[in-house]
């Protein structure tokens, strides 16, 4: 990927993460991390500021790093097709044999060999060859984590939080998550669900997550209405999508959610997050009849039991067709998996009780017609 496709992809993602990049300095320094080690090697230096300054220079290292790629591989063409091409090859191997360097320098009173595996100048072992930091020798990093480095920008990863005593009670850590921080995170899933609800009388943007774990309410939100938070019993480690954690330790009880009208309380965990004021969990338990509202409030409708088949009419109901047609009994439209799973279930309870009874597509002759037949064939 060249870095004019890396900054086109880098504004087209930014986008949904605008609160990562709030200025021009913060989106300079992020896309900076991006790039590869011998760019960033080579820009960072500069300390530019302004991102299409940035991308600009880039561009011309770049240009820079493809030209001296070139002229090298042109040059080795010329070495191996040169006069020298057919000398004594053993000869060769023997001296340069037990090293991985080529071209001999003399730096100070040390001798410097142009390394063959990454084609620098160096004294003693590649540190490329064998997996060690740039910067101050050690493995287990690169050069760009190397915590030697002064304009290193990067957060450092969380530190674990241990239970802190507090009184006679020891607090622990209890692990959440959540999958959607962000509005462009939830265009991007389809199991969450925004929306606009009453919160103490406020207008709350909230988002249904059937990911998290828990339901959040933003510290934002939660000063904007001056309200009392009480501490958890333990503190609570939320994974974000972002891949950090988060460590929790307040939450409101009893928030009075307003949805159709209907009070719902629930409680609130206090979360860092910009986008939305409330996240709700979703529970995945299957939902019981008598928890469905409209069956409440229409018993006769929803019986547990079928009392029987329907009554006899004394007018018998059918729709006139045009002669020579016959009704369509091929469904209007493709019915969905649950949907068949739900019929099948429906058919199967109506043969168990007796209702109705399996039909065979090719059902034995009655006996009467074929006397019948017998008769119109003397």
């Amino acid at each position: 990927m060249t870095v004019h496709q890396y900054a086109a992809r880098f504004i087209e993602l930014s986008r949904f993460a605008a609160y990562l990049i709030p200025n021009e300095e913060k989106k300079a320094r992020k896309f900076e991390q991006g790039l590869n080690e011998k760019l960033y090697e080579r820009v960072v230096g500069f300390q530019i500021r302004n991102f299409s300054e940035l991308v600009d220079k880039a561009t011309v290292f770049e240009r820079s790093l493809q030209r001296s790629a070139a002229l090298h591989d042109q040059k080795k063409r010329t070495i191996s097709s040169g006069p020298h091409s057919g000398m004594d090859q053993g000869a060769w191997k023997k001296r340069n044999e037990g090293s991985s360097s080529g071209k001999m320098m003399v730096q100070g009173t040390q001798q410097a060999y142009q390394c063959r595996t990454c084609n620098r100048v160096h004294t003693g072992v590649c540190r490329k060859e064998a997996g060690l930091c740039y910067r101050c020798g050690r493995s287990g990093h690169y050069l760009r984590d190397c915590p030697l480095r002064l304009d290193n920008s990067r957060p450092p990863p969380p530190p674990r939080i241990e239970g802190t005593a507090r009184g006679n009670m020891q607090r622990t850590t209890a692990p959440a998550r959540v999958f959607a921080l962000t509005p462009g995170e939830a265009e991007d899933r389809n199991d969450v669900i925004t929306g606009t609800l009453s919160l103490f009388s406020n207008n709350a943007t909230v988002l249904f997550d059937s990911g998290a774990t828990h339901s959040f309410v933003s510290m934002t939100y939660a000063r904007f209405c001056t309200l009392e938070t009480e501490e958890l019993k333990s503190k609570l480690v939320v994974a974000t999508p972002t891949g950090n954690s988060v460590v929790c330790d307040k939450f409101l009880p009893g928030c009075p959610l307003s949805i159709e009208g209907r009070l719902m309380p629930a409680d609130l965990i206090v979360f860092n997050m910009f986008g939305f004021d409330v996240i709700l969990e979703v529970p995945k338990e299957e939902l019981k009849l008598e928890q469905i509202r409209v069956v409440r409030e229409y018993p006769e409708v929803f019986p547990e039991d079928l009392p029987g088949l329907p009554p006899e009419r004394e007018v018998e109901f059918t729709i006139e067709l045009a002669p020579g047609t016959a009704p369509i009994s091929k469904a209007p439209y493709r019915m969905a998996p649950s949907e068949l799973v739900e019929l099948k279930e429906q058919l199967q309870d109506l043969l168990d009780k007796g209702f109705i009874r399996p039909s065979n597509k090719y059902p034995l002759p009655r006996i009467d017609d074929l006397f019948d037949q017998l008769q119109g064939a003397q």
